[in-house]
C-alpha cells in the first residue's frame, strides 16, 4: 500500500506544478493565439538558397517570406510570435515561401 501511495504521489507531481505555473504565469499561448499570433522560428537561409536570407518558419513547416524582419529579430532559430497578412501581389527572387506583410512580431519565451 505504501508503494502504491508513493507511486501516485510521484506521478502527480508534474501535474500539480504545471497547474500552478499556468495559474501563476498565465496562459500566454492561448492569449497570443486569440490575438491572431502564430508560433514561428526565424531562419537564415543565406548561403543555402540563392537570393534568400531571413525567413519565418511556422510550426507546421510553412515558410514565410516577409518584406523585412526588424534587425533585433534577425537571430537564427529565434522563437517568435508573428502576426501577418498574405501579399500575393509581391514577387520574390528567393521563392522559398509565401510572400507576406509582417504585421507584428514578438519574441517567444
Amino acid at each position: 500500500m505504501k508503494k502504491l501511495l508513493l507511486f501516485f504521489s510521484i506521478a502527480l507531481i508534474p501535474f500539480l506544478f504545471s497547474g500552478c505555473c499556468a495559474k501563476m504565469c498565465g496562459n500566454n499561448t492561448s492569449k497570443m493565439e486569440k490575438e491572431g499570433y502564430v508560433k514561428a522560428t526565424i531562419t537564415n537561409l543565406s548561403g543555402k538558397l540563392d537570393a534568400c536570407s531571413w525567413l519565418i518558419k511556422l510550426e507546421d513547416g510553412t515558410k514565410l517570406e516577409p518584406y523585412s524582419i526588424p534587425a533585433e529579430y534577425k537571430t537564427n532559430n529565434l522563437k517568435v510570435w508573428v502576426k501577418y497578412e498574405d501579399d500575393p501581389g509581391r514577387m520574390s527572387i528567393c521563392m522559398a515561401g509565401k510572400i507576406i506583410k509582417l504585421v507584428d512580431i514578438k519574441e517567444r519565451k
